[in-house]
């Protein structure tokens, strides 16, 4: 996986990196988001969860068109999670398909959710931008 940097380029080495972590979902939170240069959605469960339909709507239509990589546990739910991304309109960052994310805890956690039980390992990513549109859309 290539460095990646602010508009798409090699990231520098030197360069500083400010995370915040914004509780609730993303597409409630507004105009009161802070402006990024990423969106990062680890052991997001896009594949069972409903209410990421407006978020995906946010982050993909977005003016800003900011990057956003997913992770996933298993290849098998990083490969729905690309096609649902695809469904809304999502094309791959040169680079960043579906693969093994040199990231990702050497520790997997297993513990019991809704869906009986889940991995939270962040073992594959992939990168995509959206398709932005000139104002946000309205949901």
């Amino acid at each position: 996986m290539p460095p990646f940097g602010e508009g798409g380029g090699v990231a520098k080495e030197g360069m500083e990196v400010t995370v915040e972590a914004i509780r609730g979902l993303y597409h409630e939170q507004g105009i009161d988001l802070p402006r990024g240069h990423l969106v990062v959605a680890m052991n997001s469960g896009i594949h069972h969860y409903g209410s990421w339909t407006y978020t995906l709507t946010c982050i993909l239509r977005s003016p800003l068109h900011l990057p956003l990589f997913v992770t996933a546990w298993s290849l098998t739910e990083a490969i729905v999670v690309r096609q649902i991304l695809f469904d809304y309109g999502a094309k791959i960052i040169d680079g960043f398909d579906v693969q093994r994310n040199r990231f990702s805890s050497m520790f997997p956690k297993v513990a019991m959710d809704n869906h009986v039980s889940a991995n939270f390992d962040n073992r594959y990513i992939i990168g995509v931008r959206g398709t932005p549109v000139k104002k946000m859309i309205e949901l």
